[in-house]
């Protein structure tokens, strides 16, 4: 789990995103490559308790796993 604080807007989370992403994405000799991927969540609005932002957090984090791996989303609330 990552904090972020003074987080206007997706456009200010964008960055950050990708380069923890590129940060933690080792590739070992013979083993292969170990990535990293992350749903973002933004408090208040993606949720106001604990239990709220991590369960969409992990929406967003399945829905890019589900298309590669080694990326960000951002949770987007099915309408």
């Amino acid at each position: 789990m990552v904090l972020l604080r003074n987080i206007g807007s997706e456009d200010d989370v964008i960055p950050r995103s990708n380069m923890l992403c590129y940060l933690l994405r080792r590739k070992y000799v013979d083993k292969g490559e170990v990535s990293f991927s992350m749903g973002v969540v933004f408090y208040p609005c993606d949720g106001e308790i604990f239990q709220e932002l991590y369960q969409n957090a992990d929406t967003a984090l399945y829905k890019v796993k589900s298309t590669g791996r080694g990326n960000y989303g951002i949770y987007k609330p099915e309408r």
